[in-house]
């Protein structure tokens, strides 16, 4: 089972209907450039930069692992289990190892640092929205 998961990766999948039917009825509806800016930065910039690699990486993923898995496995479905030919032989696989250590690096580093500011940034968008709405409520 665990050796299905392996190739495992998570989605990036914000929910953007909020800002897409901002988008549809007019972003200029916000008056405030500096919001209208963070939003648009938020939306635009840093989550569809997050989404492109993680495509990318995710057809990287599929293709090493599944030419991989071709030649060491005598039967697998991705995410659910894989049998190896050889379990000692996997173990000591360089390969394999390399694809492994690869996995928890990406997963350790590039995709929890991209997740920590992503939320920082949104957290920094919903700060600057609720001081407007106070200066502009009271």
């Amino acid at each position: 089972m665990h050796f299905g998961k392996i190739p495992a990766q998570g989605v990036f999948a914000p929910n953007k209907a909020a800002y897409e039917n901002l988008k549809a009825t007019g972003i200029r509806l916000i008056s405030n450039d500096t919001i209208r800016a963070a939003l648009s930065d938020l939306y635009e910039g840093r989550y569809h930069y997050v989404e492109n690699y993680m495509e990318t990486e995710y057809q990287f993923d599929e293709r090493t692992f599944g030419e991989f898995y071709l030649k060491e496995m005598q039967e697998y479905a991705f995410f659910k289990y894989a049998k190896p030919i050889d379990p000692g032989r996997l173990v000591g696989n360089q390969e394999f190892r390399n694809l492994i250590m690869h996995r928890k690096l990406k997963i350790q580093g590039w995709f929890k640092v991209q997740y920590d500011l992503n939320i920082k940034k949104a957290g920094q968008v919903i700060e600057m929205i609720d001081k407007e709405l106070y200066i502009h409520g009271s």
